[in-house]
């Protein structure tokens, strides 16, 4: 006999969130890039932020952004692999 469980600790509103793909990781420390350089096409000025809950393509950005802030990230929406 299985079952699944939901429990909700807490609620919380006026949560602010990013897409996961934003996130930069070196070692400890997760980055948000809040700069673009049109002319190097090239992400500039990094954040620090400190992170919450993920729906696994969202996360809870608890510190380091706040709402309004702009930030920039790559994303690709296909990869395509070529052989000859």
């Amino acid at each position: 006999m299985n079952a699944t469980v939901l429990l909700t600790e807490k609620v919380e509103t006026n949560v602010l969130t990013i897409p996961l793909a934003a996130l930069n990781e070196d070692g400890n420390t997760v980055t948000v890039y809040t700069g673009y350089d049109a002319e190097t096409d090239t992400l500039t000025a990094p954040v620090p932020v400190i992170t919450g809950f993920s729906d696994g393509e969202n996360v809870e950005i608890r510190s380091g952004l706040s709402a309004g802030d702009s930030y920039y990230y790559r994303y690709a929406d296909a990869i395509a692999y070529r052989t000859e």
